[in-house]
């Protein structure tokens, strides 16, 4: 999995923001753990709310399985550029998570 926060590299917008669309995209998936490791640390599950993008992502190890899902929403199809700050902590919200580790330990 793959995000970029590239679209919000600015520190502030001097104009508002535009889009053709509204928009969701989920993703789901589940990873088995080689035989003989068990999980050390995930990253931390997120929730992010704005009026005008949210972010949920949400990790779990189980039965020697890890499972991720995650959900991102662009609620609006423009809105000014004072929401950009918002906008901004989203989309760098779900890029951070995709640089984050999975650490595994040996079971005993």
């Amino acid at each position: 999995m793959s995000y970029s926060a590239h679209l919000v590299g600015r520190p502030a917008r001097e104009f508002g923001l535009f889009w053709d669309h509204v928009a969701m995209e989920t993703t789901e998936g589940a990873i088995a753990l080689p035989e003989g490791y068990a999980v050390y640390s995930l990253p931390e599950n997120v929730a992010f709310e704005s009026e005008v993008a949210d972010y949920r992502a949400r990790l779990a190890a189980n039965d020697g399985t890890v499972t991720f899902e995650d959900a991102y929403t662009l609620n609006v199809d423009q809105a000014p550029a004072s929401a950009y700050p918002e906008y901004k902590q989203c989309l760098e919200r779900r890029a951070g998570l995709a640089r984050q580790r999975i650490i595994l330990t040996r079971a005993k």
